[in-house]
């Protein structure tokens, strides 16, 4: 987020930003059989160098988008495979719901 709306941006407070929690049921939901760590990388006031930086040694990560962010979610995915080859991404939301045709598998099969 911070490439296109930089700190101080006026668009910046415009753009929808909501708490991940999708990510928190699935996380809650699984955390009794493994190591679950939900990272909210705009809440946290994280860059994207330092959001992929926290979760590259990850078996699998989340991402939440809706149409307004997805652009950025698909960035941040494509950045994670760019460290990590070998996380695999799971994307959730209302656009990956409702668009899933636009969600194109990133370094691998879907």
């Amino acid at each position: 987020m911070e490439e296109r709306y930089p700190k101080g941006h006026p668009l910046r407070k415009s753009v929808q930003v909501v708490e991940p929690l999708g990510l928190a049921y699935l996380a809650a939901m699984v955390e009794d059989v493994a190591r679950v760590e939900v990272v909210d990388c705009i809440a946290e006031g994280l860059s994207s160098v330092e959001c992929v930086e926290k979760v590259k040694g990850s078996d699998v990560v989340g991402i939440s988008a809706v149409t307004s962010n997805v652009h950025i979610a698909l960035d941040l995915a494509k950045r994670i495979k760019n460290e990590a080859s070998n996380v695999k991404i799971v994307f959730g939301g209302i656009h990956p719901s409702l668009y899933p045709e636009y969600i194109q598998p990133i370094g691998g099969e879907r």
